[in-house]
């Protein structure tokens, strides 16, 4: 596992380049209740998660594998508190 936090962000498209399936594992804090979350492979919403309205703020938390040479991309306005990937 390797720790991306730093260089993932919402809204940006990734490629998976490494020459195999990986595995991507979000955690996001909601602080508000109010934020869902969609998670996208070539373009194909593969997650979704409604928004927490009317809940207590908290985490949410994703894993995926995205194959080789797959674009991979997280919609939110959550706060990112943890991106890793299996590569």
């Amino acid at each position: 596992w390797q720790d991306v936090t730093a260089i993932r962000a919402s809204g940006t498209t990734y490629t998976n380049s490494t020459g195999k399936p990986i595995q991507v594992s979000v955690v996001l804090r909601d602080d508000t209740g109010a934020a869902g979350l969609q998670f996208f492979v070539n373009g194909v919403e593969v997650v979704k998660m409604p928004d927490l309205a009317g809940a207590s703020a908290g985490f949410q938390q994703i894993t995926i594998t995205v194959p080789s040479t797959q674009t991979y991309r997280l919609e939110t306005a959550n706060l990112l508190h943890a991106w890793s990937e299996l590569r």
